[in-house]
């Protein structure tokens, strides 16, 4: 496949720290677009981001963040808010994993949707959904959940326009 870059498109991908998953999804972002501002935070429910600091965006990532933006920041967005939730639609906000096990769910996903102003709630794009095994541990479930999310990023990526 050849990679046409989308010259004209200013991005923004927040995503987390020190994390594998995230600095891939950034190279692969930076193969599509060569305007790509990059916020990595800690991930943890409340981390303060300055968002008046970030402005002109024609698109916005959210990748394995807990952040929950405020909608003066996405109603500044010329194109798209995308946000890749790390379970199925039927879990929003954190915790997805947990929950998958504790209802002993026969699958697990990843949810690919609009940013709106609600937790995990807007209009969805795609959702990824694979068996798991019966007595599956959360921190297998996470890894399985990690591995598919980067798949289905670079998917939606490609397919975007």
């Amino acid at each position: 496949m050849k990679i046409q870059k989308q010259n004209n498109f200013k991005c923004i991908f927040f995503g987390k720290k020190n994390d594998f998953h995230s600095s891939e999804a950034i190279k692969y972002l930076k193969k599509f677009y060569k305007k790509v501002d990059t916020v990595l935070n800690a991930n943890i429910i409340g981390e303060k981001i300055n968002f008046k600091k970030y402005k002109d965006y024609d698109l916005v990532f959210s990748f394995k963040t807990k952040i929950i933006f405020p909608e003066y920041f996405l109603k500044k967005t010329r194109l798209y808010n995308i946000n890749f939730h790390p379970s199925l639609p039927k879990y929003p906000g954190s915790g997805g994993g947990a929950w998958t096990i504790l209802n002993n769910d026969k699958f697990s996903g990843v949810t690919v949707h609009f940013i709106n102003k609600k937790i995990d709630n807007g209009k969805i794009i795609l959702v990824k959904k694979f068996a798991i095994k019966k007595n599956i541990k959360i921190k297998d479930i996470l890894s399985i959940n990690n591995q598919n999310q980067l798949k289905v990023f670079k998917h939606v990526i490609a397919n975007l326009f």
